[in-house]
């Protein structure tokens, strides 16, 4: 057994070594010392200096190796405390694989800027495995129609993002309808859908060819269409309203097929639907009704949404957004109020309620086929989109009246429907009626 002068001799050894290790560690490492670890040390510090001889005593009846023991345990444990302390933080998530999601993102978008913008990269960084990356509606088509993000390939990707199934490279990423953009759909759909002026349509003046050049969420921007101007009468005197309808075939892209159907005497009118307010369709039935004369054809065009769900759905507001109004621009040389918009129909008329309107009334016509176009449709408004997108004189014209960012928005609506009809969310149907 060692003497009680040799245990004390080895404690008070040890005891240096401690405070000289600690002496040595808070020079290096200061600030975090001070916070985290000293307030530890110094406890212990105090309390084997308060020992007194007595303790001393009464701990050298333990086996010395048993204290050397106790002492390395002490000093290994101050040791990993301080080294936790001192190691670098780690970026939140960072084990989260950020990076793989932007990775997963640009596979979907491109930045038009070297580095991706804060928010994305905060996006990338809160996502997880379990959890899908949820782009804000309003952020995401602010950055595309401001030119921040550009849809790398919206052929293929677009439909996918929507119907909420894309996945790639092991990341989800889907879409989020937030509130505020979700009131503004409703706002609108209600303003269309109650609030439109009263009148009824009581005379049809003439149908004439009109070449339009450059229309706003229109589905092509050069070819040949007819609008019908229709004269209001109200208790009150009203200026004459203008509706435009569009002749097309199954083919949309065969201009010759326009052409020939324009001057077939069989097809006597041809409406599309998506430009007439929902409290004036009826009216503009049983006009159409009331005009159309025996053995001719006319033709009408609508597209239905898929169900008559709520506004509070998610696809209710994902199928308005290529039928909201343009978003008007200071620098805009067309700021024409009276100029025909597309309405809220789409998500408020269904094909039978248009079929039943057509068939009922003091003069029904015979229904002679409907035809579900939504392919060759969303084929056409994808084949101008890119031809407005790559073709320099299609473009310039457009420019020439538009800013950039509606340029950007109207290619944006035209691959946006397109993708609706893609995943069926929106259905396009073209319908013959006869007397």
């Amino acid at each position: 057994m060692l003497s009680t002068a040799t245990v004390q001799s080895h404690l008070i050894q040890r005891v240096a070594e401690l405070s000289l290790a600690y002496d040595r560690i808070r020079q290096k490492a200061e600030p975090l010392l001070s916070t985290h670890v000293t307030p530890h040390l110094l406890r212990i510090q105090n309390g084997i200096s308060q020992q007194t001889l007595a303790d001393l005593t009464q701990a050298s009846k333990l086996h010395p190796d048993r204290l050397f023991l106790a002492a390395a345990v002490i000093f290994v444990v101050l040791v990993i405390v301080m080294m936790l302390a001192i190691r670098p933080k780690r970026a939140p998530n960072a084990d989260n694989g950020s990076l793989q999601y932007l990775r997963a993102l640009q596979t979907v978008f491109i930045p038009t800027t070297s580095h991706w913008p804060p928010f994305y990269s905060s996006l990338a960084r809160s996502s997880n495995s379990t959890r899908a990356t949820r782009i804000p509606l309003s952020r995401l088509l602010q950055d595309l129609v401001e030119g921040t993000l550009e849809l790398r390939n919206p052929t293929l990707s677009l439909h996918e993002l929507l119907a909420g199934r894309l996945t790639v490279l092991g990341c989800r990423v889907e879409i989020a309808v937030d509130f505020n953009f979700r009131v503004n759909v409703s706002l609108w759909w209600m303003w269309s859908h109650y609030l439109t002026a009263g009148f009824k349509v009581s005379l049809l003046i003439k149908v004439e060819a009109y070449q339009v050049l450059s229309v706003l969420h229109h589905p092509s921007l050069s070819r040949t269409s007819t609008f019908v101007r229709i004269c209001a009468s109200s208790a009150l005197p009203l200026p004459s309203l203008t509706v435009y309808v569009d002749l097309r075939t199954e083919d949309l892209r065969n201009r010759a097929v326009v052409e020939r159907s324009l001057a077939s005497s069989f097809v006597a009118y041809s409406l599309n639907l998506d430009y007439v307010p929902h409290g004036q369709l009826e009216s503009l039935i049983r006009h159409l009704q009331a005009a159309l004369s025996m053995n001719s054809l006319a033709s009408l065009e609508l597209a239905t949404h898929q169900s008559t769900s709520s506004i509070f759905d998610p696809s209710f507001v994902l199928a308005a957004v290529p039928f909201l109004p343009p978003r008007p621009h200071a620098d805009s040389k067309l700021q024409r109020p009276d100029f025909p918009t597309r309405t809220s129909m789409v998500l408020s008329a269904s094909l039978p309620d248009v079929i039943g309107l057509l068939s009922s009334g003091d003069a029904p016509l015979t229904i002679a086929s409907v035809a579900n176009i939504s392919s060759a449709h969303a084929k056409a408004l994808d084949v101008t989109a890119t031809r407005l997108e790559r073709d320099p004189e299609m473009r310039s014209e457009f420019l020439e009246n538009h800013t950039l960012e509606q340029w950007r928005e109207e290619v944006l609506c035209l691959r946006w429907e397109a993708a609706l009809l893609k995943i069926r969310m929106l259905t396009r149907w073209k319908i013959l009626v006869r007397r």
